[in-house]
């Protein structure tokens, strides 16, 4: 890192992409906990995320639409 930058300026990701990737792990990991997998939507025709299907048992789905959002506040 530069001497004299800030670590939020050298940050390439934009905060809506790890917003993103923040929704799906969250999902990911709350599915596994409850014994399901989670199997992504290639394209997103219906506002439809991704799927949620158990591994064992009943054949079922639930489908997914994610969210986030986020009011930063940097602190120098």
């Amino acid at each position: 890192m530069k001497r004299g930058t800030a670590l939020r300026d050298q940050i390439t990701t934009s905060s809506q992409d790890i917003k993103e990737r923040l929704s799906r792990a969250y999902l990911v990991m709350v599915a596994a906990a409850s014994g399901c997998e989670v199997r992504p939507v290639a394209v997103d025709r219906e506002g439809i995320d991704a799927t949620v299907c158990p591994i064992r048992g009943i054949r079922s789905k639930l489908d997914v639409q994610l969210k986030a959002t986020s009011h930063p506040t940097w602190v120098a």
